[in-house]
């Protein structure tokens, strides 16, 4: 079978070569073409990639991959080297390479929406979520701490750790301001912590803000984080550094069309911050079964 496989050799920690890769793939029948995706072009590796393409890496590689994929009903495998690797989790694909690779039949392939956010600077496509309020100070202050204190990691763990703890360090001050917001013409405007726009059932360091979100089902699952809830999600927070589940569940409501006016003008669709105009107006749309994994 011939196969594309696109590799980020960067990407986690005890992370396998491209040749043990290669030749895992191989010893089970594929025929794989190699890209890097630190180095090579993927839209142009992805214009003719054969019955299958394969994404070695973490939630960012699987992201850039797919958004080449959407709509063509070309079957991905993922073997999750990342470090989060929130989408393989969702997805039940955080094996080692060689059992996910055993596991695969093209003829079983599960469906997958993506989501589009759009407004005044344009419109994203996103596999994970997107939203406003504390996951962006969290992506932004732990940036800044890893920059100015050159942190480095030495395993997956110990940099969910450092995620986890720079979250409970910024909930105290985390404002909760007013949001107008429709949910399939629901209105549930209100004050939030966070609200997030799930198309899976954790982000960042493995908050499972959304557990029984299914990405095939047709709906996004829209996390609304209360001040009032805060102790609550403190001790969540808290619970995870220790390695436990924590046992909390936000209410999360389904909705496919979802309209947002707010005076924040600072999002996140996946991975990305969008500086949006003065008083965004967002507008997020669910699309149904555009990619297929295995």
């Amino acid at each position: 079978m011939h196969a594309t496989l696109i590799h980020n050799p960067t990407a986690g920690f005890e992370k396998p070569s491209k040749e043990e890769i290669i030749a895992a793939l191989s010893e089970k029948g594929y025929d794989t073409r190699y890209f890097s995706s630190k180095t090579d072009n993927i839209e142009e590796a992805l214009k003719h990639p054969g019955e299958l393409v394969i994404v070695a890496g973490g939630d960012g590689t699987i992201e850039k991959t797919a958004k080449q994929l959407v709509g063509r009903n070309i079957p991905m495998g993922i073997l999750s080297t990342g470090t989060a690797n929130n989408i393989a989790v969702t997805l039940k694909a955080c094996g080692l390479p060689e059992l996910e690779i055993s596991t695969w039949d093209l003829t079983n392939r599960f469906p997958y929406d993506i989501g589009k956010a759009k407004g005044g600077w344009g419109e994203n496509v996103f596999l994970e979520s997107a939203g406003f309020g504390l996951l962006i100070t969290l992506m932004q202050e732990s940036a800044a701490r890893q920059k100015k204190e050159n942190l480095r990691f030495n395993n997956r763990e110990e940099k969910i750790r450092f995620g986890l703890k720079v979250l409970q360090e910024i909930l105290p001050e985390q404002p909760a301001p007013f949001y107008h917001l429709q949910l399939d013409g629901k209105d549930m405007s209100g004050k939030y912590l966070l609200v997030e726009i799930m198309n899976i059932k954790s982000v960042g360091p493995h908050l499972k803000l959304a557990p029984d979100a299914d990405p095939g089902d047709g709906f996004f699952d829209v996390v609304l984080l209360s001040e009032g809830e805060k102790d609550h999600f403190s001790e969540y927070i808290n619970a995870l550094s220790k390695g436990e589940d924590g046992g909390f569940k936000i209410k999360t409501f389904h909705a496919s069309h979802i309209n947002i006016h707010s005076e924040q003008t600072r999002l996140h669709v996946d991975d990305e911050i969008i500086e949006a105009e003065e008083k965004s107006r967002i507008r997020s749309t669910l699309e149904s079964h555009k990619l297929e994994f295995l």
